[in-house]
């Protein structure tokens, strides 16, 4: 079963520039956005109407990083990139997270780990 969900997960997300460049062409980003996190958000705050431990302040500015900004940047980046180069670049996400990892933290991956 985990087999099947690590399966379905890369699909599901790819099909979103499918339904962009097939469905959702008129609409702008921004509502394609709001459209895709709103319903979610809805569900989560019937399931558990309690709100987290946060400051507002920081609640607000993960919310933007996490969900606002995220889903407006992925929406533009669909709208504008092919969905072969979305999908090159979505490949190239292991190696991303390595220099990230290497100019972040300063640590290096044995070359066992690069292949």
């Amino acid at each position: 079963m985990n087999y099947l969900l690590a399966l379905l997960v890369p699909m599901l997300w790819g099909s979103t520039y499918a339904a962009v460049s097939l469905f959702l062409q008129d609409m702008s980003p921004y509502w394609v956005a709001v459209w895709r996190a709103l319903p979610a958000g809805l569900v989560l705050l019937l399931l558990r109407p309690k709100l987290p431990p946060l400051s507002w302040s920081r609640m607000t500015l993960l919310s933007f990083c996490n969900i606002a900004a995220f889903f407006v940047l992925l929406f533009i980046a669909a709208y504008r990139l092919p969905g072969s180069v979305a999908g090159t670049l979505g490949a190239t996400m292991p190696l991303q997270m390595m220099l990230l990892q290497w100019l972040g933290e300063g640590k290096n991956l044995p070359p066992v780990q690069w292949c």
